[in-house]
C-alpha cells in the first residue's frame, strides 16, 4: 500500500531534487515568506474566511447605521471578530 504524502512534502521533495538556480543550497527556508510556508498561509486563510465574511457584513451595516448607538454596536462587533482572527505563529 502506498504511503500518502501531503502537498507540502511533495513540494519539499521536488525542490530538494531540482533546486531553483537562484537558491543556493540551504537557503530554501529563507526564501519562504519569513519562514512561513504558502501551504500554512492557505490553511489560515481558509480558517479566517467565515470571520472575514462576518466582518464585511458588519462593516456594511456600519455604513447604513443611522444613529451613534447603532454605529457603536457595529464597531464593537467588528472589533470582536477581528480579535478572533487566526494568525501565523512562528515555530522559532
Amino acid at each position: 500500500m502506498k504511503k500518502k504524502t501531503t502537498k507540502k512534502q511533495q513540494r519539499k521533495k521536488l525542490i530538494e531534487e531540482n533546486p531553483p538556480l537562484y537558491l543556493s543550497e540551504g537557503h530554501w527556508e529563507e526564501a519562504m515568506l519569513e519562514n512561513h510556508s504558502y501551504y500554512d498561509i492557505d490553511i489560515i486563510n481558509k480558517k479566517n474566511a467565515p470571520i472575514f465574511r462576518k466582518i464585511e457584513e458588519w462593516e456594511k451595516k456600519y455604513t447604513t447605521a443611522s444613529s451613534w448607538l447603532g454605529k457603536w454596536y457595529c464597531q464593537t462587533q467588528i472589533d470582536k471578530y477581528k480579535a478572533k482572527l487566526h494568525s501565523y505563529e512562528s515555530k522559532s
